[in-house]
């Protein structure tokens, strides 16, 4: 896991946004909700933007919403 400043949270926007992403019932992932991912996990972690590719990318896709849960799981 990358590593994150021990008091990062979600702006209020963020964890709304974050909040309904999480809500989402399904498999897959829209591209809206895919550049919603990669936007936030680069913006948190503090690395340059980095958008993995939907098909082969799908190991570093599920890391980035495991590690944007660590930060959700903080509240606000």
């Amino acid at each position: 896991m990358r590593k994150l400043k021990q008091e990062t949270k979600f702006s209020n926007e963020d964890y709304q946004k974050w909040k309904a992403f999480r809500n989402v019932k399904k498999t897959t992932i829209t591209h809206e909700e895919y550049n919603l991912l990669c936007d936030l996990h680069a913006t948190y972690y503090e690395h340059k933007l980095y958008r993995p590719s939907k098909c082969c990318g799908q190991k570093t896709l599920q890391k980035y919403v495991e590690e944007l849960h660590v930060i959700f799981d903080k509240g606000l």
